[in-house]
C-alpha cells in the first residue's frame, strides 16, 4: 500500500530543491544543481532523501558597462556605494541591488522616468560581463505644488509642510521625506504623492491627503509604591482651532498628589517641520509629614 504521507512530500520536495540551487546562485554559484536520491523502506514505510549538490566554478565579474548614461552627470563611484564591480564575486542579488541603485541615483537627480536593465554575458566558464542598460529619459523641474482632500482649513497646512523651494529637479527620495513628514503630523489618515507633467520638462506636484480622526482619548489606571492607587486621564484634539492648531489637556490623581494640565499645539509656526506646544498646568503634593503646591507654564 502506498503511503499517503507521500505525494504531499513530493509536492514539496521540487520547491525545496528549487529553494537550494536558488540559494547557491545568490552565494556565486550560478551552475549550481541539486539532485534528489531517494532511498525507500518499504518495511518500516521510512523515505531517506539525499541531496546531491554539484556546486560548479565560482563566477566573478569581470566588467561593468553603463551603456547610454547621460552625458551631463558623472556616474556614481561603485566601491563608495557597495555597486557590483569588477574583480567581486557574482550574486544575483548583488545584480538587482546594483540595478535598483542606479534607478534610485537618476531619478533623485532629475531623471524622474529613468530606468535600468541589466544584461550577464558569459566572458569564461569562470567570469560574466554585466551591462546596465540605461534609460534615463529627460530632466525634469517640479514647478508648482497642490494639495487637495484635506479640509480648507489644512490646505495652507498641506503646502507649508510640503516645503519645497521651487522650481526644484526631480528628486525621489526628497518626495519620500515629504510624504513622511505628513504622516507624522498625524492630521492626515492618508498620503499620496504623484506629479503630472505640465509643460516639456515641468512636473506639478500633487499632494492627495485625506484628513485623519483628530480626537483621541487615553485613561489608565494603576498603583506605585509611594501611591497605593493613581488614575489618569487625556483628551487632545489636534485641529480644534482649525489650521493645524490644537488642544491638548490631562488630568493624574493618586493618594498623595494630583496634577491638572493643558497646552495648544500647531504645526508649522516656527519652521515648516515644527512641532510647537505651549503648556500650562498645576500640581499639588500632600503626604503625612509636607504639603506642596505647584504651577507651570
Amino acid at each position: 500500500m502506498r503511503s499517503p504521507i507521500l505525494p504531499s512530500f513530493s509536492a514539496r520536495m521540487p520547491r525545496g530543491i528549487s529553494r537550494g540551487s536558488a540559494s547557491r546562485s545568490h552565494a556565486g554559484y550560478p551552475a549550481a544543481t541539486v539532485t534528489p536520491v531517494a532511498a525507500v523502506d518499504n518495511l518500516g514505510r521510512q523515505l531517506g532523501l539525499t541531496l546531491e549538490i554539484a556546486a560548479g566554478p565560482m563566477v566573478s565579474v569581470v566588467s561593468t558597462d553603463l551603456q547610454g548614461w547621460p552625458a551631463a552627470l558623472a556616474p556614481p563611484d561603485s566601491p563608495a556605494h557597495g555597486m557590483l564591480q569588477a574583480g567581486r564575486r557574482f550574486r544575483d542579488v548583488e545584480l538587482d541591488l546594483s540595478r535598483q541603485f542606479l534607478r534610485r541615483y537618476l531619478r533623485d537627480r532629475g531623471f524622474a522616468m529613468a530606468e535600468v536593465a541589466t544584461a550577464v554575458r558569459a566572458a569564461s566558464d569562470t567570469t560574466v560581463v554585466i551591462t546596465f542598460s540605461i534609460a534615463p529619459g529627460d530632466l525634469y523641474l517640479i514647478t508648482s505644488v497642490s494639495a487637495t482632500g484635506s479640509s480648507p482649513d489644512l490646505e495652507p497646512v498641506t503646502r507649508r509642510l510640503t516645503n519645497l523651494e521651487l522650481p526644484l529637479p526631480y528628486s525621489e527620495t526628497r518626495l519620500e521625506e515629504v510624504a513622511f513628514d505628513l504622516r507624522t503630523t498625524q492630521l492626515y489618515r492618508q498620503v499620496n504623492l504623484s506629479v503630472n507633467p505640465t509643460a516639456p520638462q515641468e512636473l506639478e506636484l500633487v499632494v492627495a491627503v485625506e484628513n485623519a480622526r483628530m480626537r483621541s482619548l487615553e485613561a489608565s489606571l494603576g498603583t506605585w509604591s509611594d501611591n497605593p492607587w493613581m488614575a489618569r486621564i487625556g483628551w487632545n484634539h489636534r485641529n480644534l482651532l482649525g489650521g493645524g492648531k490644537g488642544v491638548d489637556v490631562h488630568a493624574a490623581f493618586a493618594t498623595h498628589t494630583w496634577n491638572v494640565g493643558g497646552g495648544l499645539t500647531w504645526f508649522g509656526w516656527l519652521s515648516p517641520r515644527a512641532h510647537a506646544w505651549a503648556p500650562n498646568g498645576s500640581a499639588r503634593t500632600r503626604t503625612p509629614t509636607c504639603r506642596g503646591n505647584g504651577a507651570s507654564t
